[in-house]
């Protein structure tokens, strides 16, 4: 692409430059919000609501302390990041929310767990507390209905997508086999619930084997099936005689909740899915968590196509433990997913604290376009992310420490907003200039070299003057020692994920 001229105060004569380097991008981080009340919140999921706004689910506590239980938490905010409202959701038991599903009239279904609306008997014994929570709120967060479903065991739904019509599609574990559980299927499945935007509940599927089985998130395809990704250790779910630790799992179903397909991929230790998602092209992209014994957990990215068979996978972090939380389709091609990592020693250049919430770009096939980190000295964890518009990427989760005051701890957590813009390297023009005419410099004299640029967000220049030396100022002075040819290039450095490579189109003849 052809570049304006630029012109010395001094006689110069002027080249017009290219970038060597092919296109790039990286993040910009745009702003960061914190939103808490007294106690501790706990960020699960975020959605964009059908009035162009962003909504936040999790928990809230209001008392710190040991055996204070949560209610469920959403919270609005517009794309600057402001709060228009907050809305506390739960009763006597402890409830908390994990996903959320805008509805056309711009209000939210959520799921989640609740310990307090509950119809079952087994309402007073603490440990078996737990059965689906969904509700709607309307645009202005007014509870319209809320419902809680289960049997006499665990059940806690971890999505809800929307479906067919005004269906949406609840999904999670259930460790019941009675009341609303009509499954006979043993210890845990994955437990799923179709509910009408009013309330009224469809239908209900339980899918799994003879152990533990469930489906941490869902994902409605173009064509009307539903994904399911989560784990399994179930020995007769495909008939693999002995399955030690458990492996992630993904199977299909029809509109219908018929099952079409199931595929286990795991390695010797204990992995699972944790989100799923359909790409414009009909694969599907899965995040999750893969362990081994020399790299304890670690980020994990498999592409399918439409049949369950694999494209492409990558597993990747350090020696220690990294887990992925979310991921989205990119709507110019690849992937965003997010998650966290545990460090307890500090050797990765991307470490800030010993937890922190990662943010990773991938290409189609799962490999690091970019990657960066977000934190302080302590906890923090990422949880969801959406593309709101292309290139224009929210992510939510869970901070510990007040890194945004300094690094000072207040023992307490709170929702974690961040707005992430994806930059091209193309928007950092660059022109270099010598003060020398027809490209023709005598030796033992000196002359001045200019790179030219109004982006200041350029971290460094790193001149080549052909000779074997070099220069770190923007606009050096040189001298050539001898007569010859030489070719002067210049990096720029915008940051990590970021630099290129300029070099005048023509040689400097030196006499």
């Amino acid at each position: 692409m052809l570049r304006q001229i630029f012109l010395f105060a001094f006689p110069v004569f002027t080249f017009l430059c290219r970038s060597l380097a092919p296109a790039q991008t990286y993040p910009e981080l745009d702003y960061q919000k914190f939103f808490g009340k007294n106690g501790n919140e706990e960020a699960w999921c975020l959605e964009k609501s059908a009035d162009g706004y962003i909504l936040l689910g999790g928990s809230v506590t209001e008392e710190n302390g040991a055996g204070k239980c949560t209610n469920g938490w959403i919270v609005k905010v517009s794309r600057s990041g402001e709060m228009l409202w907050e809305r506390e959701i739960g009763g006597a038991g402890c409830d908390l929310i994990r996903g959320l599903a805008a509805t056309p009239d711009s209000g939210v279904i959520f799921s989640g767990t609740t310990g307090s609306f509950i119809t079952h008997y087994e309402k007073g014994v603490a440990e078996r507390q737990g059965d689906f929570f969904i509700g709607k709120l309307n645009k202005y967060g007014q509870i319209l209905w809320i419902k809680g479903m289960g049997g006499l065991d665990m059940d806690q739904a971890y999505d809800i997508i929307k479906s067919s019509g005004d269906n949406y599609l609840a999904v999670g574990a259930s460790s019941s086999q009675s009341f609303d559980v009509k499954t006979n299927l043993g210890m845990t499945n994955t437990w799923v619930v179709r509910i009408q935007e009013d309330g009224m509940v469809k239908s209900e599927y339980s899918y799994g084997g003879n152990r533990h089985d469930w489906s941490q998130a869902a994902w409605p395809c173009a064509n009307g099936d539903m994904i399911f990704a989560g784990f399994t250790d179930s020995e007769d779910i495909d008939g693999t005689e002995r399955r030690t630790n458990g492996d992630g799992w993904i199977f299909r179903t029809d509109r219908y909740g018929k099952r079409l397909w199931q595929k286990i991929y795991s390695g010797k230790y204990e992995d699972y899915f944790t989100d799923v998602a359909e790409d414009s092209k009909g694969n599907i992209a899965l995040a999750g968590t893969f362990e081994s014994r020399t790299n304890s957990r670690q980020f994990w990215f498999i592409k399918l196509n439409a049949a369950g068979e694999k494209i492409a996978e990558q597993i990747f972090g350090d020696t220690q433990d990294e887990s992925a939380t979310s991921l989205t389709p990119v709507r110019s091609g690849g992937y965003l997913m997010t998650g966290f990592s545990i460090y307890y020693e500090l050797k990765n250049q991307y470490i800030k604290g010993r937890e922190d919430l990662w943010v990773i770009r991938l290409d189609d096939d799962g490999n690091i376009r970019w990657q960066e980190t977000y934190g302080g000295r302590d906890a923090e964890r990422g949880a969801d992310v959406l593309e709101f518009s292309p290139g224009e990427f929210y992510v939510l989760g869970t901070k510990y420490n007040d890194f945004d005051l300094g690094g000072e701890r207040n023992k307490k957590m709170d929702f974690w907003l961040l707005r992430i813009t994806e930059r091209n390297c193309d928007d950092t023009p660059v022109e270099l200039s010598a003060s020398l005419y027809n490209f023709t410099a005598v030796a033992d004299k000196p002359f001045k070299f200019r790179a030219n640029t109004e982006d200041a967000s350029i971290e460094s220049f790193q001149w080549d003057f052909g000779d074997g030396n070099g220069s770190a100022s923007k606009d050096p002075q040189h001298t050539y020692d001898e007569p010859g040819v030489y070719e002067v290039k210049c990096t720029v450095r915008v940051n990590e994920n970021c630099t290129h490579t300029y070099s005048l189109p023509e040689w400097i003849m030196v006499w």
